[in-house]
């Protein structure tokens, strides 16, 4: 009888194993789902918190800019309010040399006007959103006299045909 004992025994203990084992894999495929689940919602954190980041620095940058155009806004106001956009006549430039030249006697007077281009301020002062042009003017000239030629640059230079901002300019710094 012990021998049978011991076989009924031993099938009691092979089913109490085979459910013990089961319930063991069960176990360990709970947790390294879990386990799994945890390490994508930790990688999808990072993602999260790196992606909050970079909206939070856009918006800073954003930030930055408005308020720099704001800046830039009330610059290119008082530029306009001062006449600095006015378009170049070129065509005056022309007729008021040919007069001056007349008014002066001078012997010979040649000219080139440059296509326009941007303006580089001595400063280093840069207006990113407002595009400031300017044309270059070559002379040759020719002149009797030394005094001739003084008071024609002299005449030139008072033309508001040749520097049509110079008020505004000297408003700026503060002489007349």
């Amino acid at each position: 009888m012990t021998a049978k004992a011991s076989s009924g025994a031993f099938r009691a203990l092979r089913f109490a194993g085979l459910v013990a084992l089961s319930g063991l894999g069960v176990a360990i495929f709970l947790v390294s789902g879990s386990y799994l689940f945890w390490q994508s919602e930790t990688n999808s954190e990072v993602v999260s918190q790196r992606n909050l980041q970079e909206l939070r620095n856009r918006l800073e940058t954003l930030k930055r800019e408005r308020a720099d155009l704001q800046g830039s806004e009330e610059t290119y106001k008082s530029l306009v309010e001062r006449g600095a956009f006015a378009p170049e006549h070129r065509l005056d430039l022309i007729e008021a040399l040919a007069e001056l030249k007349r008014r002066h006697k001078l012997l010979g007077l040649e000219y080139e006007v440059a296509p326009q281009r941007p303006l580089k301020f001595a400063t280093g002062v840069n207006y990113s959103s407002v595009g400031i042009m300017a044309s270059r003017v070559h002379m040759k000239i020719q002149a009797y006299h030394d005094g001739d030629l003084v008071v024609f640059w002299m005449n030139f230079r008072a033309s508001s045909v040749a520097f049509p901002h110079r008020q505004m300019f000297h408003q700026a710094c503060g002489r007349r």
